[in-house]
């Protein structure tokens, strides 16, 4: 019997810790403010891939990647942002000692905006931008303008450097010029449903 009673304490503690019983701890819900044109795009490319990925005749799936651009084309008409968010995935500087950085745009599956040291478009280090990135971490909460590089082989209407359609539609990697990056601290709503 003794050992029963053993036995059910240690489960009731072992459940106790897992599940976490009546916790004290607050939590909180970060809030980001997100401008409606980064909502359209994140809306737009996220569409698209389910629509492509949903399809297995080539011939649609090409048609599904024109769409987009087509679709891109009336969303953006001189492919500048502003105050977009998203979060730091990559921070590095190149031979040329420009800063090369890449972001995964908040709201979104796997969208990312970058700018590329194969054709050196870095963030010369006498810049507040560049000033800016040093005092951020991969993980940290950015805001960030600036534009979309034009697509010279005309596939995307914004250049998209995967290197199969697939990879444009699936994972797409946005090349970009940044005018400003700068850290962001999303709103902090505590969770007071008690």
């Amino acid at each position: 019997m003794k050992r029963k009673l053993i036995i059910g304490t240690i489960v009731f503690v072992v459940l106790y810790v897992i599940f976490g019983g009546d916790s004290n701890e607050k939590k909180s819900t970060l809030i980001f403010e997100i401008v409606d044109k980064q909502k359209e795009f994140v809306k737009l490319i996220d569409s698209m891939r389910t629509l492509y990925l949903k399809e297995e005749n080539q011939l649609k799936l090409t048609n599904i990647r024109k769409q987009r651009k087509s679709e891109l084309k009336k969303l953006f008409k001189n492919r500048k942002v502003s105050n977009w968010k998203g979060k730091i995935t990559s921070l590095t500087t190149g031979s040329d000692q420009k800063a090369y950085v890449k972001i995964k745009l908040h709201g979104s599956r796997n969208i990312t905006i970058e700018n590329n040291s194969l054709y050196g478009e870095g963030i010369l280090g006498n810049t507040k931008t560049y000033s800016n990135l040093t005092e951020l971490e991969i993980g940290d909460f950015v805001n960030f303008s600036g534009r979309f590089m034009n697509d010279y082989e005309n596939k995307d209407y914004l250049d998209e450097w995967s290197s199969t359609e697939y990879g444009s539609m699936d994972e797409p990697e946005f090349r970009f010029i940044f005018k400003s990056i700068n850290q962001y601290n999303p709103i902090e709503k505590s969770d007071d449903s008690d």
